[in-house]
């Protein structure tokens, strides 16, 4: 019995841990790193692409909405490294989708 319920936690943890993306706060479309300059201010709103699949900032895959499931990095790259101010608004379900990470 033991080894069935482990194995079906097992099972489960995966397909959870399957739709989860990690995205990358990254305002500069497909240049290298998360912004042209060392700011990168931007509005999460669901309406802006400025997420990206690509930690390092190129040409991958932009969105502009998120889910709990997702782990959300404010820089792809690394050269955001001055004043970063991003705003968060209300989505209809009355709170920003995703878990908020800081490296």
């Amino acid at each position: 019995m033991n080894k069935i319920l482990t194995t079906s936690v097992a099972a489960l943890i995966c397909v959870v841990h399957s739709n989860a993306a990690s995205l990358y706060w990254d305002i500069n479309d497909v240049n290298t790193g998360a912004t042209d300059t060392t700011s990168a201010t931007g509005a999460w709103n669901g309406s802006n692409l400025f997420w990206n699949n690509l930690a390092d900032g190129t040409a991958g895959t932009f969105t502009a909405t998120t889910t709990s499931l997702d782990d959300l990095i404010f820089s792809a790259g690394a050269n955001a490294t001055g004043a970063c101010h991003g705003c968060v608004h209300h989505h209809p379900d009355g709170h920003p989708n995703g878990k908020l990470a800081e490296y």
